[in-house]
């Protein structure tokens, strides 16, 4: 009986140190998990996201051709759909035919003026010979050696010779002003030439093509159909650049830079680890920026943790896991300075 109360005493003795151990092990394992949290951020209110191009048309007209289907994948450059370009090809031949015109305008106003020029140099002339007989009439005047009605009839012949050189100045300046600038710098020629550009560009924009790779989605369209100029038809995914929306607590934002390594889990890819970089943090929360922004100057205003988006670009993704906006993921961010 001796011998017992000692082995009790050592059995106490040696739960309390397990005991004791365990609760620090535990302890020390909530310390260093809540470190990690701490120096690894992460949220599951994370979504893929993709540049979406919104295709509209440049005109207006009826879909002559369809060229893909909904969810199909496109290379750039690829076309897509025709509108009707019978219209457009008839608008680039008028265009043609209006520079052509302006061409013949502007070279018969040239030769116009050539003929005026002519016409200026003949009355020059003559006046020159005008003042020459008036000046001799002049003298012979001057020496009683010729009757006066001569003299008056040389001053009305010179008044007639400057009259007429000064009304073929005044339509050699109307036809100059109304040729312009002659050559391919002729308004009328740079007029004509922007309709013809205008109207081929028109014509290109019938043949709608991909502006980059990636996929179609909420394609619905039909031929026939009559589309407007600015009209959202549908959508292009582009696939080379992928990145994902995380919203972060505010409470978490504190390490967070951009530069920093990022591990992203896809639920549709699970056991799948996608690895990427912070790109920017936002700087305004997402409340901030929603359509009716909470009002805090109330009675019962109750404080609420807000979130703001981070933007994590994937490096290289697989493409044997292909990606889709909206796709819900989680995100881990190493907020440890890299060695």
């Amino acid at each position: 009986m001796e011998n017992q109360q000692p082995a009790s005493s050592w059995n106490s003795k040696k739960q309390t140190i397990i005991w004791t151990v365990i609760a620090l092990a535990i302890a020390l394992a909530t310390y260093s998990y809540f470190q990690y949290r701490k120096k690894h951020p992460s949220t599951d209110d994370a979504y893929v996201q993709a540049a979406v191009v919104q295709m509209a048309p440049q005109i207006s007209g009826p879909i002559a051709q369809i060229h893909v289907a909904n969810n199909e994948a496109v290379t750039k450059g690829q076309s897509l759909i025709t509108i009707e370009p019978i219209i457009f090809m008839n608008a680039v031949l008028k265009a043609k035919a209006g520079l052509q015109l302006a061409a013949q305008h502007m070279q018969m106003d040239s030769k116009a003026i050539d003929i005026v020029k002519a016409q200026v140099v003949q009355a020059q002339a003559q006046l020159l010979a005008e003042q020459q007989r008036y000046k001799r009439i002049q003298s012979l005047l001057q020496n009683d050696q010729i009757a006066v009605a001569k003299g008056d009839d040389a001053k009305a012949k010179l008044d007639v010779a400057k009259a007429r050189l000064n009304a073929i100045k005044s339509t050699l300046a109307k036809a100059e002003k109304n040729l312009g600038t002659a050559g391919h710098l002729n308004a009328q020629i740079q007029q004509a030439k922007a309709t013809l550009a205008l109207a081929k560009k028109n014509l290109d924009y019938t043949d709608i093509k991909a502006p980059a790779s990636g996929h179609i989605t909420n394609f619905h369209l039909r031929e026939g159909t009559t589309v407007q100029a600015g009209q959202k038809l549908f959508q292009l995914i582009e696939n080379n650049h992928w990145w994902v929306d995380a919203h972060f607590k505010e409470t978490q934002l504190g390490n967070i830079q951009p530069g920093q390594l990022a591990t992203i889990k896809i639920d549709m890819y699970p056991g799948q680890t996608f690895q990427g970089h912070v790109d920017s943090v936002s700087r305004g929360s997402g409340a901030a920026f929603s359509l009716l922004p909470p009002e805090n100057a109330t009675g019962n205003w109750v404080k609420v943790t807000q979130r703001f988006t981070v933007k994590i670009t994937l490096d290289d993704p697989d493409p044997k896991y292909p990606l889709r906006v909206g796709a819900s993921s989680k995100v881990t961010i190493d907020t440890q300075p890299a060695d």
